[in-house]
């Protein structure tokens, strides 16, 4: 990336114990406790980051470090295994906290992307933000490119004022990629 001038986002997209049940997207088990499970896993996700915040504090070619991808867990209900009704994710709050606190600790400087619950688009409970340098990411894959469907992290933007990502998408045809990009843009 540094020989190309393109940065790179470092992004956790199995931490330990996992962070989901949705077995595509974390690699879970369902025999070995989950990283919400887990005390232990926790705390190595948490040494994990420091770690790395302490290798590329000093890395421009680094452009973020995203800390847990899609998280998708049912903190209050664990009917609801995906964590999209979830309406306080104090679990998922923790921990963002502390996985922040770790880098932090290391790196001053790099932007801090988070997830919320839901695959990366359930906020209720995670908000206010914590630092500074945060970046709100969120997902879209198989809605309607439509105002509705970008207003929650719109809104999560203004009331945050905090810049907006959208770490992930695909799966579309490209009819519906062209209507997203022009969405976005027309959203700036």
């Amino acid at each position: 990336c540094k020989a190309n001038q393109l940065y790179l986002i470092l992004d956790l997209h199995a931490a330990p114990g996992r962070q989901g049940n949705d077995v595509n997207i974390s690699d879970r088990d369902s025999t070995q406790p989950s990283l919400w499970q887990s005390p232990a896993a926790q705390l190595k996700t948490i040494a994990l980051w420091r770690k790395l915040a302490e290798r590329y504090r000093d890395e421009p070619a680094i452009g973020a470090y995203d800390i847990l991808n899609e998280p998708n867990w049912g903190f209050e209900d664990p009917a609801d295994r995906n964590g999209l009704k979830e309406s306080q994710n104090k679990p998922l709050r923790d921990l963002l906290i502390r996985i922040t606190d770790a880098i932090r600790s290391a790196d001053k400087q790099h932007i801090i992307i988070i997830e919320g619950n839901g695959w990366g688009n359930n906020y209720r409970g995670v908000f206010p933000l914590w630092d500074s340098n945060m970046v709100i990411s969120y997902h879209k894959y198989w809605n309607t490119n439509t105002q509705e469907s970008i207003r929650h992290i719109l809104e999560a933007r203004e009331q945050q004022h905090a810049p907006v990502w959208l770490g992930e998408t695909g799966e579309n045809s490209n009819t519906w990629f062209a209507e997203a990009i022009r969405l976005l843009e027309e959203a700036n």
